[in-house]
């Protein structure tokens, strides 16, 4: 999942660059060229909204597949995982006591 993580950041980085540049193009850009400065600019958008929907839908895919075997692990090693449920209640328990 980390992957989609620096994914994720690598393309929201590459937009405002992308933006930043049309920015300042839309700046030393006259009247005339404003319209293609507008052009480009819709089309980086449309880009951008396109690769972040992509990253979007691999981080969900990363975050069922690590649900699936989390319950995997689980109903496998059940009785493991019963045990990790108690001690962490015990120890929860013992710290709670303990303060009063």
């Amino acid at each position: 999942m980390s992957s989609h993580s620096d994914q994720l950041l690598s393309q929201l980085s590459k937009l405002v660059e992308d933006i930043e540049g049309l920015a300042t193009s839309a700046t030393h850009a006259g009247a005339e060229g404003a319209a293609g400065v507008s052009d480009r600019l819709k089309d980086a958008l449309a880009d951008a909204h396109t690769r972040l929907r992509n990253a979007e839908q691999g981080l969900k895919r990363g975050a069922v597949d690590t649900a699936k075997a989390a319950d995997g692990y689980v109903r496998d090693h059940a009785w493991v995982s019963v045990g990790v449920a108690a001690a962490i209640a015990f120890l929860l328990g013992a710290l709670s006591t303990r303060r009063d």
